[in-house]
């Protein structure tokens, strides 16, 4: 028997290989960077497209989350975002962590940042549904 394997962040990678030619990747811990990459360009040569991969890595954040700060974690984390949005067509969140941001993302803008909670229940469902 096959066993699935459920890449969390993959659903979101396609749908911004789909949907942009210059992505965002905005991350606060350093060790995500590689993976994160990794997996974009493979998703991003299996689905036959040159998509731009941008990567920000808020490593203050990721300093301020370790010691208590959420609110210094966050503000970093929507800062990068809204900076970023001027260069990029979407920006992916690269860590469940910081999905919460959103929240206190701009309406007008919001739609733009993605995050792996977006897409893998619908995948999750796809992979058990198959099996």
């Amino acid at each position: 028997m096959k066993m699935p394997v459920l890449k969390v962040d993959e659903p979101m990678m396609e749908f911004a290989v789909k949907n942009g030619q210059r992505v965002g990747l905005i991350m606060t811990n350093p060790t995500t960077e590689k993976p994160s990459q990794i997996l974009f360009n493979e998703v991003s040569q299996r689905l036959g497209r040159k998509t731009l991969l941008v990567p920000r890595l808020c490593s203050n954040a990721f300093a301020r989350l370790n010691q208590g700060d959420l609110a210094g974690h966050d503000a970093e984390v929507v800062e990068a975002v809204e900076t970023m949005l001027k260069e990029v067509d979407l920006i992916m969140l690269a860590q469940i962590s910081i999905a919460r941001v959103r929240s206190q993302l701009d309406d007008s803008f919001r739609h733009r940042v993605l995050s792996s909670l977006d897409f893998i229940g619908a995948r999750a469902k796809e992979i058990v549904g198959a099996g």
